[in-house]
């Protein structure tokens, strides 16, 4: 036989789970959303540097920015897909100027195209796009963060 007092313990159970079930949802959703956005974050670095390291490599003038970026879009994976019509790739000669100011600011030069850079000069992938959380209502997060991906390398040609 059970006591009044063990039967209304247990609607302060209930209670208390109602409140805190909640809270532990958002969390592990916002956990899932940063470690996907670290992902996404993740593999546009390692596609800008593999990008810069084959663009670098190549200033012979036979290699064009389309496969540069064809290098740069093997390399994301199919992770573009998930980022929407802002997604850009770009491949330019780094204006030395804007690297010697402090901080330094990478500019593109207008005067060389990249596959024209001498030995040591400074060529650069630019990756832009806009992500989208996908439980961004759930966590109360941004409905989308642009973002910025630069990797600069030096040229190994001419």
């Amino acid at each position: 036989m059970t006591s009044p007092q063990q039967n209304r313990r247990h609607g302060a159970t209930t209670v208390e789970m109602a409140l805190v079930v909640p809270v532990v949802i958002m969390v592990l959703f916002g956990i899932f959303e940063y470690g996907r956005f670290l992902l996404v974050y993740q593999t546009l670095n390692n596609a800008a540097r593999e990008g810069a390291r084959y663009a670098v490599s190549r200033t012979d003038g036979t290699t064009t920015s389309a496969q540069v970026i064809t290098v740069v879009n093997n390399k994301m994976a199919g992770v573009q897909n998930s980022l929407g019509s802002g997604y850009k790739v770009d491949v330019f000669y780094v204006d030395p100027a804007g690297l010697a100011q402090t901080p330094p600011v990478v500019t593109k030069n207008t005067t060389k195209t990249w596959d024209q850079a001498d030995f040591g000069e400074k060529i650069a992938v630019q990756i832009t796009g806009v992500y989208a959380p996908t439980m961004s209502y759930i966590v109360h997060a941004k409905t989308t963060v642009p973002f910025t991906v630069t990797s600069i390398m030096t040229s190994e040609g001419n």
